[in-house]
C-alpha cells in the first residue's frame, strides 16, 4: 500500500503527460494517473502470459516427439516477438499474429483466433467499470489479479482521481463518472483491443475460475467469426508452413478490419473500399495529437489573435471529435476523398487573371454550387503538399470548425473580415480553402466565392442538421450498390466532375458504363461513359432546401421561377 501511494505521489510531482489537449490541469493529472494504472495492468497481463507460455514450453521441451519440440520452438520465437511489440493487446506490428502462435500449439485451432472466455465481447466502458468494481472486493476477479502491485495501486489511484474532480460541488456520482472517464480515456490511449479473461468452466466440475487466464480472452468489439483456414494446402505445391503463416496473417488483418475498435488508415484505404470502414468507432491513425501539438508549438507562443486561432481551433476540433456524430463522420469522409484528389485541389481562379465563370448577381445558391462543382481543379507546387496524411486532419478539422458556431473559428470571424494570415498560410496555401469546402457542400456560397472569398459574405455556414441529411444520403448511396455505389456517393457529395476524375485519373473505383447525357461534361470526358443519374441534382435540391431556409433564398427561388415563367 505504501509503495502504491509513493508511486502515485511520484507521478503527481513529476507532472502530467500530454495525452490530452484539454486545458484543465486536474483532468490532465487524472489522465496521467489513469494511464499509470492501465500501464501496470498491461505489465501484469504480459507477465501472466509470459509465465504460463514459458511453463508450456518447458513441458514441450521434455518430450521426445519432433512435433512437440517444433511447437516449443515456435512458441518461444513468437513469445519473444510478441513481448517486443509496442502494442501487445492490439493488431499492430503483427502483435495479434505472434500472440496466437505463442498461445496455441494445435494448428487446427489456430484459425479460430484467440480462445474465448466466459464472455466473448465487452465494451471498454464495461471493462473499466468491472475493473473498478473488482478493486473494491477483498478477493477480486478478472480483470484484476489477487496478488501484484496493481490492486493496491488502483484503489489509491481511483481515490486520487476522484479527488481531482473539477466539477463544482461534485456529487459521489460525478466523481465516479469522472474516474470512469479518465480510465476509459487511458484504455483508449493505450490502444487495448483485447484482454485476458476468465476461462470457461471445467467440464470435470470443481470450483469455477475467477482470475484472468492466458487461455481466455475478450474483445472490445463484436467482429464476426474468422474464416476457417483451408485444409487443401497440400494440393498446392507450396510449403504448408508458408501457407499457414500467410493465412494467419490474413486472419489477423481481417479480424482487425472487422473490429470496430481496430486501427485503420485513411490514406491507405481506396475509395472503392470505403464502405468497409463505415462500422468503425475509432478515428483513423491520421487523426492524431501530433498535428495539435505542432499547431500549439508554432502558433501558440506568438499570442496574437490570428495566431491563436490556428492553435485553438486545432485543439478544439481534436477534443470534440466524435465518431458517433454523423457530421464529424461526413467531415472525415470528405477529407478522405480530398486526399485521393491530390494534388489537384486548387481553385484555378484564385489569385489569377483568369476571369470567374459568368454568373449573374441574382444567381441562386444551387446555380452557384453547380458552377463551383463543374470547375476543373488544378495543381500548384506548394511546400508540404505531397503528403496526404496531414490533409485528413486538416480538412476534417476545417469542416467541423466551420459548421459549429461554438468553434474558435466561427467566434473569430464574428469580429473579423477574414481568417488572418496565419490561417491562410497554413491552409489556403495547401489548397484547403472555402472554395474546396463549397465544392463538397460545406458552405452556402455567393457569386464572389471564386475570387478572394470572405467569410460570412462570399460563403456562409450550413446548419449541422443539413449535414446529417447529407451523411445519411452519402452512406445509403455508397452501400446500396457494391459495384458503383462509391461513384454515386462521390457524385452526390462533390459533383459529377469530381466523381469522374477520381474514376478516370485516380482509378479509385469503377464508373457505371452508361451513356453521358450532359454535353458539356461529355466534351471534357470523351473517354468515359458515365451516367449522371440524379446524384448532383439530388444534392443541390436536397441539402440547400434543408439548410438554407432564409427569406433571402426564398426570394431568390421566387425570382428564378418568375424568370422561367416569363421565358415560357
Amino acid at each position: 500500500q505504501y509503495k502504491a501511494q509513493f508511486t502515485i505521489r511520484h507521478v503527481i510531482n513529476t507532472g502530467p503527460s500530454t495525452i490530452s489537449t484539454r486545458g484543465d490541469p486536474n483532468w490532465n493529472m487524472a489522465l496521467t494517473i489513469a494511464r499509470l494504472v492501465i500501464d501496470i495492468w498491461q505489465t501484469e497481463m504480459k507477465a501472466l502470459v509470459r509465465a504460463n507460455v514459458i511453463a508450456e514450453i518447458m513441458i514441450l521441451r521434455t518430450s521426445e516427439l519432433t512435433e512437440d519440440l517444433t511447437s516449443a520452438a515456435v512458441k518461444t520465437s513468437n513469445l519473444k516477438k510478441w513481448l517486443a511489440c509496442k502494442y501487445q493487446f492490439n493488431y499492430k506490428d503483427q502483435s495479434y499474429y505472434h500472440l496466437i502462435r505463442a498461445l496455441i500449439a494445435d494448428k487446427d485451432l489456430l484459425p479460430l483466433g484467440l480462445p474465448k472466455g466466459t464472455v466473448a465481447t465487452m465494451s471498454r466502458k464495461s471493462f473499466v467499470k468491472e475493473m473498478l468494481h473488482q478493486a473494491t472486493k477483498p478477493k477480486p476477479a478478472a480483470p484484476l489479479l489477487k496478488k501484484g502491485p496493481l490492486l493496491p495501486l488502483i484503489q489509491d489511484a481511483s481515490k486520487e482521481i476522484a479527488r481531482l474532480c473539477s466539477i463544482l460541488q461534485a456529487t459521489p456520482q460525478d466523481k465516479e463518472s469522472w474516474t470512469m472517464d479518465a480510465l476509459l480515456f487511458a484504455v483508449q490511449d493505450a490502444q487495448i483491443l483485447f484482454a485476458p479473461w476468465i476461462p470457461l468452466p471445467n467440464t470435470h466440475g470443481g470450483r469455477p475460475a475467477s482470475k484472468p487466464s492466458h487461455l481466455a480472452w475478450i474483445s472490445f468489439s463484436t467482429p464476426p467469426p474468422p474464416n476457417t483456414i483451408s485444409s487443401s494446402s497440400h494440393l498446392l505445391r507450396i510449403d504448408p508452413a508458408e501457407v499457414l503463416t500467410s493465412q494467419l496473417s490474413a486472419l489477423s488483418q481481417q479480424t482487425q478490419s472487422d473490429d470496430a475498435n481496430g486501427h485503420w488508415s485513411a490514406v491507405e484505404i481506396r475509395l472503392c473500399d470505403l464502405p468497409s470502414i463505415f462500422h468503425k468507432t475509432v478515428p483513423p491513425d491520421e487523426w492524431c495529437i501530433f498535428y495539435v501539438t505542432q499547431a500549439q508549438q508554432i502558433y501558440g507562443p506568438k499570442g496574437t489573435a490570428a495566431d491563436s486561432l490556428v492553435s485553438e481551433t486545432y485543439t478544439w476540433a481534436f477534443n470534440v471529435f466524435d465518431m458517433n456524430n454523423p457530421v464529424h463522420r461526413l467531415a472525415l469522409y470528405t477529407s478522405i476523398i480530398v486526399s485521393k484528389m491530390l494534388p489537384n485541389i486548387f481553385n484555378p481562379f484564385a489569385g489569377a487573371r483568369v476571369p470567374a465563370p459568368p454568373l449573374a448577381k441574382t444567381a441562386t445558391v444551387p446555380e452557384i454550387l453547380r458552377s463551383v462543382r463543374e470547375v476543373d481543379l488544378c495543381d500548384l507546387p506548394r511546400n508540404g503538399h505531397g503528403e496526404a496524411a496531414p490533409f485528413i486532419f486538416m480538412v476534417t478539422m476545417y469542416c467541423i470548425a466551420w459548421t459549429y458556431q461554438e468553434s474558435p473559428l466561427r467566434k473569430y470571424v464574428r469580429n473579423s473580415s477574414g481568417f488572418g494570415e496565419p490561417w491562410a498560410n497554413k491552409h489556403s496555401n495547401k489548397g484547403v480553402t472555402p472554395f474546396l469546402l463549397t465544392r463538397f457542400g460545406w458552405t452556402e456560397p455567393s457569386v464572389t466565392i471564386f475570387k478572394s472569398p470572405r467569410p460570412m459574405q462570399s460563403f456562409r455556414p450550413i446548419p449541422p442538421e443539413a449535414h446529417v441529411i447529407r451523411y445519411t444520403s452519402f452512406i445509403t448511396k455508397a452501400s446500396q450498390d457494391p459495384q458503383y455505389g462509391m461513384f454515386h456517393a462521390v457524385a452526390y457529395l462533390a459533383g459529377i466532375t469530381t466523381a469522374v476524375d477520381l474514376s478516370s485519373r485516380c482509378s479509385q473505383y469503377r464508373s457505371p458504363p452508361v451513356h453521358i447525357s450532359m454535353p458539356s461534361l461529355a466534351s471534357k470526358r470523351t473517354q468515359s461513359n458515365i451516367s449522371l443519374s440524379d446524384n448532383e441534382d439530388e444534392f443541390i435540391a436536397d441539402t440547400p432546401a434543408a439548410a438554407l431556409s432564409s427569406s433571402t433564398h426564398l426570394a431568390q427561388r421566387s425570382t428564378k421561377r418568375r424568370r422561367f415563367a416569363s421565358l415560357s
